[in-house]
C-alpha cells in the first residue's frame, strides 16, 4: 500500500472528529433556541392562563373590555358572572364569545341557559335552535330542546334554565377557568403573600384549611370581590366565629352587609372594627357611607370628619364629609366647603359633581361670580357632562344651575337644552319634567307646561314647587278656579311639611319618643309618602314593644359612636 493511501485511511477518522464539535454546537444552539422560544411564547401563555384563573370578576371584565375579540376571555367572564347570579350579563359575555370564535355546543347551551335564567325564555329557545343549526347532528342539543318542550311554555325562568343546563356553571368553569400547568406556582406565590393572593388560590386554600380564620376571611373577601356577597356572608360569619377580634374579618363582614344594603348592621360591624383598631381609615369611610345611606348624618359626619383629620389630603374622605353634611340643614355651608376642598385636592375628579351642585343649590348661593361656589360647581358639572355624557342627573342639575340667579337668554336656552337632554336620557323623570315645565311657562308655552307638570305630579303628588307652578299655569290659561284649587293643595302640603320638619327636629333630639314616630307616620301617610310612613311605624312599634331594649340598644350605639369617633 502506498504512503498516500495510508495517509488517506488515517485522515478519515480525523475528519469525522473535526465535524463532531460543529454538530454539538449546532445541537446546543437548537436547544437554546427552543428554550428561548418556550421562554418567550409558551411560558407567558401558560402563566396568563394561570393568572386568569386567579383573577377576580372586575379584573376579568376590565381585561375583556380592552380585548373584546378574545373569545375564551369573554367566555370566562360569562362563567364568573353566572357564578355570581348575573345571568343577563353572563349571556351578553357568552354571546360575544361565540362571535369571537368560541362557537361550541357548550357555549351555545350555556348562553341559552343564562338567557332563560334572565327571564327571556323565547330568546333562549331561539338560541337553542340557532345552536342546532350550527351543529345539526348534535344529539345533546336535540335532547336539550326535548327537555325544554317537556318543561312547557309556562315553566319558570329557573326551571327552564335547569332544563337547558342542569349542571350550572360547572362545565364552563372546567373549560375556561382550568388555568395551566403553572397553577401550582401561582398558588405557591399567592400563599407567600396572602393579601395579594388570587381567587383560585383562596378557594383551594379555604377547602384545605377550614379552621384557619385568616384563610376563611380571605375566601370570603374573594367571593365578595367577585360579586358573590350572598355566599361571602356565611363564610365571613364563620371566620368571625374563629377570630372575633380580627379587625380585618370585621371589616370584610361589614363590607358584605353594606353591599347587601343592611346598613344598620354594617354600621355596627364598622364600629366593632374601630373598637378593635381605632382610627382605621377603611372602617371610618365605611361607617360614614353606611350612615348616610340611611340618612343618619349624626353618625356619618363625625366618621368622615375623623377621616379627614387622619388623612387630610384624601379626597374620598372630603367627598364623604360633603355628602354627609349636606343631609343636615345646619351643615349645608360646611358641605360646600368640603367639596371646595376636593376641588383643590383632586382637580381632575368629576364623580362628585352632582353632590357639589346639589349642596350649592341647597345653600341658596346664587352668586355666579367667577370665584363663587356656584361658578365652581357649574364648571365641574360641565366637566362631568364631557366625561360622562349619558348621566341624566348631571344634565338636569346643569339645567337647574343655569336657571338660577340673573339668568340670561343664553343661559335659559342652554338650561332648556340640558333639561331636555336629561329627559331624553331618563324619560318620565318627574324632576326633569317639572323643570322643563317651569322653563316652558317662562316662555309662555302654557299648554306644554301644564302637560309636563300634570304628568310629573301624577308620579310625585307631594311636590309643592310643581303644584305652585301648575297653579300659575292654570291662572295664565284663564282657569282661576282650578288654579285656586291647586294653590290650596300646595298650601296644605306646605303646612304638613312644616309639621314634619318640627317633628324631625324633635326626633333628632330624642329618637326613643314613640309618639313622635307615630305622628310622623301619620303625616307621611297624609302626603302620600308611604315608604317613610312605614319606616316611622316600624320604629314606633319597636319602641312600644320593648322600650327598655330599644333604649339599651340606642344608648349602646351612641356610646360606641362617641367612644370611637370622638375628636382628638
Amino acid at each position: 500500500m502506498s504512503t498516500r493511501a495510508k495517509d488517506t485511511l488515517t485522515e478519515k477518522p480525523r475528519s469525522l472528529d473535526q465535524h463532531r464539535p460543529r454538530r454539538a454546537v449546532l445541537f446546543s444552539g437548537l436547544i437554546l433556541l427552543a428554550a428561548v422560544l418556550v421562554a418567550l411564547f409558551v411560558i407567558p401563555a401558560l402563566w396568563r392562563e394561570a393568572q386568569l384563573r386567579e383573577a377576580y370578576l372586575p379584573t376579568l371584565e376590565s381585561d375583556a373590555a380592552r380585548t373584546p375579540e378574545d373569545g375564551p376571555l369573554q367566555a370566562l367572564v360569562g362563567t364568573r358572572r353566572m357564578e355570581a347570579g348575573e345571568y343577563s350579563g353572563a349571556a351578553d359575555a357568552l354571546r360575544q364569545a361565540i362571535a369571537d370564535g368560541e362557537s361550541t355546543e357548550l357555549v351555545w347551551r350555556e348562553l341559552a341557559a343564562n338567557t332563560a335564567a334572565a327571564g327571556d325564555g323565547k330568546r333562549a329557545v331561539a338560541d337553542l335552535h340557532l345552536a342546532l343549526r350550527t351543529f345539526p347532528n348534535s344529539f345533546s342539543l336535540q335532547n336539550v330542546l326535548a327537555q325544554v318542550h317537556v318543561a312547557g311554555p309556562a315553566a319558570s325562568a329557573e326551571t327552564l334554565a335547569k332544563a337547558i343546563a342542569p349542571e350550572g356553571p360547572a362545565l364552563l368553569r372546567e373549560r375556561y377557568a382550568a388555568g395551566s400547568r403553572l397553577n401550582g406556582l401561582s398558588e405557591w406565590l399567592g400563599r407567600q403573600n396572602p393579601e395579594a393572593s388570587g381567587f383560585a388560590t383562596r378557594e383551594a386554600w379555604a377547602h384545605q384549611e377550614p379552621d384557619n380564620a385568616q384563610v376563611q376571611r380571605l375566601w370570603g373577601e374573594a367571593l365578595r370581590r367577585s360579586r358573590r356577597s350572598a355566599e361571602a356572608g356565611p363564610v365571613l360569619i364563620y371566620a368571625l366565629s374563629l377570630a372575633p377580634s380580627s379587625p380585618a374579618a370585621n371589616l370584610a363582614y361589614a363590607s358584605v352587609l353594606e353591599e347587601q344594603h343592611q346598613y344598620p348592621q354594617a354600621m355596627t360591624a364598622y364600629l366593632n372594627c374601630l373598637k378593635l383598631r381605632p382610627d382605621w381609615l377603611p372602617a371610618l369611610l365605611g361607617m360614614g357611607h353606611a350612615a348616610i345611606s340611611i340618612d343618619l348624618p349624626k353618625y356619618g359626619v363625625p366618621a368622615y370628619k375623623r377621616a379627614t383629620e387622619i388623612a387630610p389630603t384624601l379626597a374620598e374622605a372630603w367627598i364623604g364629609l360633603g355628602r354627609a353634611s349636606s343631609l343636615e340643614p345646619d351643615l349645608i355651608g360646611s358641605s360646600v366647603v368640603a367639596f371646595q376642598k376636593v376641588r383643590q385636592l383632586a382637580p381632575a375628579r368629576t364623580d362628585y359633581a352632582t353632590d357639589y351642585a346639589a349642596a350649592v343649590i341647597k345653600a341658596g348661593q346664587a352668586d355666579a361670580g367667577p370665584t363663587s361656589p356656584t361658578a365652581d360647581a357649574l364648571s365641574l358639572l360641565r366637566s362631568r357632562v364631557a366625561a360622562v355624557p349619558g348621566d341624566s342627573l348631571t344634565h338636569y342639575l346643569l339645567g337647574t344651575m343655569l336657571m338660577r340667579g340673573a339668568a340670561t337668554a343664553t343661559s335659559q336656552a342652554e338650561a332648556e337644552m340640558q333639561t331636555r337632554k336629561a329627559l331624553e336620557l331618563s324619560p318620565d323623570n318627574p324632576l326633569s319634567e317639572i323643570q322643563l315645565g317651569r322653563i316652558l311657562l317662562g316662555k309662555n308655552d302654557v299648554p306644554g307646561a301644564v302637560a309636563l307638570l300634570t304628568r310629573a305630579l301624577a308620579a310625585t303628588p307631594d311636590n309643592v314647587p310643581a303644584l305652585r307652578t301648575l297653579a300659575q299655569a292654570y291662572a295664565r290659561s284663564g282657569q282661576p278656579v282650578l288654579s285656586a284649587h291647586i294653590s290650596a293643595q300646595a298650601l296644605a302640603l306646605t303646612a304638613v311639611n312644616t309639621q314634619i320638619k318640627v317633628l324631625r327636629d324633635r326626633e333628632r333630639a330624642n329618637q326613643l319618643d314613640a309618639a313622635v314616630h307615630e305622628q310622623l307616620a301619620a303625616l307621611y301617610h297624609q302626603k302620600g309618602s308611604e315608604r317613610e310612613a312605614q319606616t316611622e311605624r316600624s320604629m314606633a312599634a319597636l319602641i312600644r314593644k320593648d322600650p327598655q331594649a330599644a333604649s339599651a340598644q340606642f344608648t349602646a350605639v351612641n356610646s360606641l359612636v362617641e367612644g370611637v369617633l370622638k375628636p382628638h
